[in-house]
């Protein structure tokens, strides 16, 4: 199940934040500011009522933009489809408050990120040199977020 975090949910997801990252990692206080203050929207999965992966985006003022800030999915729940789904609910949640591009960086040495926004459709715009606090290289991606509707065909109806 994906839904909006909450404030109770901060300190699983800071556990989740330690657990996954060796630096650049988002603190209680960061956590607290992006549910409460922020231009901001995160998203956790749930299985079996445990806190399992976050989507953190933010949302630029006036613009089209929408930005995956950070995604965090557990060890054992890796493989199961878990970021994949955060990352659809993401782009749906931005399409619907009007945001058609999503951009994201990944560390260069990140490979399992990077394989899961291929798959999902993010295209690679360039590299990013010292962009992590270590000074590691990060690729910048981006995904038009474009609804198609079905058309809307009517049948002729034969008598």
């Amino acid at each position: 199940m994906i839904r909006s975090a909450v404030l109770g949910d901060v300190p699983f997801l800071v556990d989740l934040e330690q657990s996954s990252f060796a630096a650049d990692r988002l603190t209680y206080r960061q956590f607290r500011y992006m549910l409460m203050r922020a231009k901001a929207l995160t998203l956790v999965a749930e299985l079996d009522g445990e806190i399992v992966g976050y989507v953190l985006v933010i949302f630029p003022r006036g613009g089209r933009v929408a930005r995956i800030y950070s995604i965090a999915v557990s060890h054992k729940a890796r493989s199961r489809g878990v970021g994949s789904a955060l990352v659809d609910a993401a782009e749906r949640r931005s399409l619907d408050i009007g945001r058609s591009l999503m951009k994201l960086e990944i560390r260069i040495d990140n490979h399992p990120s990077q394989k899961l926004f291929h798959r999902a459709g993010y295209k690679e715009i360039r590299i990013v040199a010292d962009y992590y606090e270590d000074r590691a290289p990060a690729i910048r991606y981006e995904k038009s977020l474009v609804r198609y509707e079905p058309a809307n065909v009517e049948h002729e109806s034969r008598i």
